[in-house]
């Protein structure tokens, strides 16, 4: 009696090991994962910070009259080199605005 609980202790004992030396492997090979990430994270971090450019306000006032905001991005076309042209569209009530 006493040999057979002893067998059935030491096999208990024997799959805890395993479990455990399973365990072990699993977090070697997420602390190599982890260790990885951050080195990734590093280059990213060393990496200089791309500068956003400041947002333009949408009312900008000119001799009492604000801006809209399709003005300002024709002033910003007409100053990059782009040309006018002529845009035609229609409102509501099927009119046809013309603008040149």
């Amino acid at each position: 009696m006493l040999l057979n609980e002893f067998l059935k202790e030491h096999r208990t004992v024997q799959e805890l090991k395993s479990v455990v030396a399973k365990q072990e492997a699993a977090t070697a090979q997420q602390q190599k994962q982890i260790e990885a990430l951050a080195e990734g994270l590093q280059k990213v971090s060393a990496q200089p910070e791309v500068s956003k450019p400041a947002p333009q306000t949408l009312r900008t006032t000119t001799k009492g009259s604000d801006l809209k905001y399709w003005e300002i991005i024709a002033d910003n076309l007409s100053k990059a080199g782009w040309s006018w042209g002529c845009v035609s569209a229609t409102d509501l009530e099927a009119r046809t605005m013309l603008d040149c």
